[in-house]
């Protein structure tokens, strides 16, 4: 029989062929290699061992901190198991292999030592416990932990329970007697665990899960723990290889290296210094805004992260007023005051999230002026962010510098051990999209990671109000676990409907300790706008809202035309909102001016992009169906031309654009079209109206006006709206009709308040001119849709947090490798990807390139990243209805990429597509591709009978 000093943890096979001699890292050093780091980031990281102590009052911190210092040891017991000593044929060699008796040895595969680690644990204590009493007693109180930490791998096992009658499956193993004595070892060099109160609480276990996780990684690390060889073979040897680690802070120094151990007792408690353009000490003339901005960022008024545990604030105010700053200042008290320790900033989309990159980049170079401090963009496509790619680049390739380094100044970093999606959101300081937290709450492997990360921040998320029921579901389910884990939160809207705060604040409050139902605290003022309400679990919340009277405060009118069908012309092609929409659009222009046309489709979008361009209006497109290469030169040239610093804006010019210029790109205009959208999401489209301050720039439009494509008075009756139909739900659609038919000026910021709660809240019975057939019909659909989407979002989810942690099947998890997700969305469709190529003599261009890509070759790390990044740059998503698109039986010369993509990327199923002539017919899939345009698709033939039809979107 081995010793356990015989047994291998780790070996250098990975390294390939060119590799040292064969050398290992003997089981029990792996233990305590992890062990070290836990207890390093535990005593260097004392928000988080707070937390911790938070989690679970009941039990002594001395008894805490030993347990999760014995359960990051213990993570990797059944690495003594034969199948696992199996997997390498020289440690087996050295291992068992020299008194193993059977006929064939074990080879290894599919053997998961994280799920028999969890089940050898449980063993332990079953009704016929296989171990020594002494043993099996001492480690029964950290068997929830210990099952927990079993999920390092990636996958918390909902079947891993406390359960009895599976003591014999390892009673007479081979591997059995060598588990007694690495329990025994571990505790000699660690000590024994300490009592521990009954009932480990689930979001205690889940910060475990995560905590022992990460610990795995840095643990597991060669260049802080390099492989000992046979240096390292007794215990007496382990002794002072401990002893050396600890002397050096090995795991002190990899934990602050990777930019983990953030501290900011010295957070600027004065706005000026967090907030001015250029740091000074002179605060004088830089305070909050005058008003709302104002009263929130008072530290009189507002004491927000001054004390411990759950708190969420949620501030609803008009676009422009400062909803960012005030968000960032609420998550400054809290690092100030060491409630919290880290920022997520969540954003919607993609495109969001890289436009507020820069703003808490500024911020975040305040938090700690005398360090450096760790940032990370977080989403698939954050190499494609110009701004992001800049600090890389200026900082060695994200490379985190010595705090002690006085050569060269404090900053800002990306440190590269940070730029996987999964582990990006550990950083101090994070800006990404809301997917990337949503992801913490979902069945991927490795998600209950992003959960841990975000349970000491103060997590913002912006435009709560956006998400559909699929979405909105996975918030509420992240809302809930933020709440148990004691995280701090702060939700941004300028629109959002009163029962949708309290549906928010309940699901935030419903596993918070204490426990108890939260007041919203609005009786008396319900309209109030632009409010701030802060609750705290168990204490009525707290309403903040600007104290000026209505006629001191800043407003803007924004005057609303409705523009009805053009049905002049009988059997044209053009639709008649189009023509109506060409009409008004070509008005407006003609003065001069930039005029915005929203449209609600892509297909419509580009549809009044080509009879604009055939009546001599200039026009530009932009929507979300273009290949990133072709977005991004579009939204730069129209930043560049119409944001807040443009140098060159047109004397005339028309943008038709989708949904994706609401919130992402900030630019201003002089005017403004909409098809008709909910009420709420006019109002947001209307933000980009008068945006800056342009005095003399306007051409001669005196007053901003919203123009919205009305329906007629039939289309009306009969929820006939066209292909909006297909992005909103025609009861929504119908009530915003009535009320912009009500409204023709919008008086801002009140509107945002009152419509929008009119809109969702308000009393519809005997409002409506709708027949109702009809409206029955769409009510019962919506309601169908609804309770798919729910059910969809709910079979993804995590356990609940009053659960032990588990995940039912975990999934693999895309984002590190920038793949698109495949979501079910409102009807049923995913959102499947294309490369485009140009199909040419010299071979295939991608889409955005000048040369042929060829299939990088082996070991080329340079050419497989300038690859990788040519086929995300020719990507496009696009919706799909039915089965996934197959290409593997399309034979072209883009064969070679395709196989390479699906060997690299096994689980990303983009399609590649060749272009001949801006066309494609590529299995199901029909369409043609224009730089100008965009992506053009045809219906599917295998489409479900419900499904819009492509020409439709």
């Amino acid at each position: 029989m081995p010793t356990i000093y015989d047994l291998w943890a780790k070996t250098n096979e990975r390294d390939g062929k060119d590799r040292d001699p064969w050398r290992r890292h003997a089981f029990p050093l792996h233990l305590l290699d992890v062990a070290l780091v836990a207890e390093a980031w535990l005593e260097k990281d004392t928000g988080l061992f707070r937390r911790f102590c938070e989690l679970w009052p009941d039990a002594e911190p001395d008894a805490i901190r030993r347990a999760l210092v014995l359960t990051a040891a213990a993570h990797d017991l059944m690495k003594v198991h034969v199948e696992f000593q199996a997997k390498s044929e020289e440690g087996w060699r050295r291992g068992y292999g020299a008194t193993w008796s059977q006929p064939s040895r074990p080879d290894g595969t599919g053997f998961d030592h994280g799920r028999a680690t969890g089940e050898v644990f449980l063993s332990m204590v079953s009704d016929d416990g296989w171990l020594p009493d002494g043993v099996s007693s001492g480690w029964a109180p950290l068997l929830p932990l210990l099952c927990a930490a079993s999920g390092h791998h990636g996958t918390l096992y909902h079947d891993v329970t406390p359960d009895t009658g599976i003591g014999w499956r390892v009673r007479n193993q081979a591997w059995a007697p060598l588990v007694v004595d690495a329990l025994d070892e571990v505790i000699h060099h660690l000590g024994k665990p300490l009592p521990l109160p009954e009932g480990s609480p689930p979001a205690f276990l889940l910060l475990t899960a995560g905590f022992v996780s990460v610990a795995d990684w840095f643990g597991s690390n060669t260049e802080s723990f390099p492989l000992a060889g046979e240096a390292v073979t007794t215990r007496e040897a382990a002794e002072a290889y401990l002893a050396e680690h600890r002397e050096r802070e090995t795991a002190e120094t990899a934990l602050a290296d990777a930019g983990l151990i953030a501290g900011f007792s010295e957070v600027p408690g004065a706005f000026g210094k967090l907030f001015r353009d250029e740091p000074s000490d002179d605060d004088e003339g830089w305070t909050p805004r005058l008003g709302f901005q104002e009263v929130v960022c008072d530290l009189d008024q507002l004491d927000f992260g001054v004390t411990p545990g759950p708190e969420i604030a949620i501030v609803e105010a008009q676009m422009g007023v400062g909803k960012t700053e005030v968000a960032l200042w609420l998550a400054a008290s809290a690092l100030r005051h060491k409630t919290a320790n880290g920022l997520y900033d969540a954003l919607p989309t993609q495109a969001t999230a890289n436009a507020a990159f820069e703003r808490v980049r500024q911020f975040a170079t305040r938090l700690r002026p005398d360090s450096d401090l760790a940032l990370a963009l977080v989403h698939g496509a954050k190499r494609f962010d110009d701004a992001y790619s800049r600090l890389r680049r200026a900082y060695g390739a994200g490379t985190h510098r010595s705090a002690g380094d006085e050569a060269v100044p404090s900053e800002v970093v990306a440190p590269s051990w940070l730029q996987p999606s999964k582990r990006a959101l550990l950083a101090p300081v994070g800006v990404g999209t809301i997917d990337q937290a949503l992801l913490g709450v979902m069945g991927v492997r490795h998600g209950f990671v992003r959960l841990f990360a975000l349970a000491r921040k103060v997590v913002v998320i912006d435009e709560v109000h956006a998400y559909d029921a699929y979405t909105g579901t996975l918030l509420r389910h992240l809302l809930r676990w933020l709440g148990a884990l004691g995280t701090k939160v702060v939700l941004l809207s300028a629109t959002l409907p009163p029962s949708l705060r309290t549906t928010l604040l309940d699901a935030y409050f419903q596993n918070a300790t204490p426990t108890g139902s939260v007041p919203d605290g609005t009786a008396g003022e319900p309209d109030a706008y632009p409010r701030l309400v802060h609750a705290r679990p168990g204490a009525r919340a707290a309403v903040l809202t600007d104290p000026r009277p209505e006629a001191e405060r800043e407003t803007t009118r924004v005057f609303v035309e409705r523009v009805l069908p053009d049905e002049s012309v009988p059997d044209d092609k053009i639709d008649p909102r189009t023509r109506a929409g060409v009409a008004w659009v070509g008005e407006r222009v003609e003065q001069g001016g930039c005029v915005a046309w929203i449209r609600n489709t892509v297909r419509e979008a580009q549809e009044a992009y080509a009879t604009l361009k055939g009546a001599g209006v200039p026009a530009i497109l932009l929507h979300a169906r273009f290949a990133r290469f072709d977005r991004n030169r579009i939204e730069a040239d129209l930043l560049a031309r119409l944001g807040p610093l443009g140098t060159d804006r047109p004397d005339r010019l028309v943008v038709v654009a989708t949904q994706v210029i609401e919130q992402s790109v900030d630019l201003d205009f002089d005017a403004m079209l909409s098809d008709l959208a909910p009420v709420d999401l006019l109002l947001q489209r209307a933000g980009r109206l008068w945006r800056h301050e342009r005095p003399g720039e306007r051409h001669g439009h005196t007053r901003p006006v919203l123009g919205v494509l009305m329906p007629s008075d039939a289309d009306l009756s009969a929820l006939a709206f066209g292909s909006s139909r297909y992005v909103y739900d025609a009861e929504t659609l119908a009530r915003s009709a009535v009320l912009v038919r009500q409204h023709d000026a919008w008086t801002l910021p009140a509107a945002c308040r009152s419509l929008v709660s009119d809109l969702y809240d308000g009393d519809w019975s005997g409002r409506l001119p709708v027949d109702p057939d009809s409206l029955v019909k769409a009510q019962k659909a919506l309601q169908a849709q609804t309770r798919r989407m729910e059910h969809a979002a709910r079979q993804a989810f995590l356990s609940s947090p009053d659960r032990h942690p588990a995940v039912r099947d975990a999934r693999r998890d895309q984002s590190d490798a920038g793949a698109f997700a495949t979501l079910t969305t409102r009807y049923g469709a995913h959102t499947a990807a294309a490369a485009l190529f140009r199909d040419t003599p010299a071979g295939p261009v991608p889409v955005g390139a000048d040369a042929p890509l060829a299939v990088p070759a082996a070991g080329n790390g340079a050419a497989r990243f300038s690859a990788e990044e040519a086929v995300e740059l020719a990507s496009v998503s696009f919706p799909w209805y039915g089965d996934r698109p197959d290409d593997t039986a399309v034979s072209d010369s883009l064969d070679g990429l395709r196989a390479w993509w699906r060997e690299t990327r096994p689980y990303d199923d983009r399609l590649f597509v060749l272009l001949r002539e801006g066309g494609f017919v590529h299995g199901q899939v029909i369409g043609r591709y224009s730089p100008v345009t965009g992506l053009h698709l045809a219906r599917p033939s295998d489409s479900p009978s419900d499904a819009p039809p492509f020409e439709s979107l």
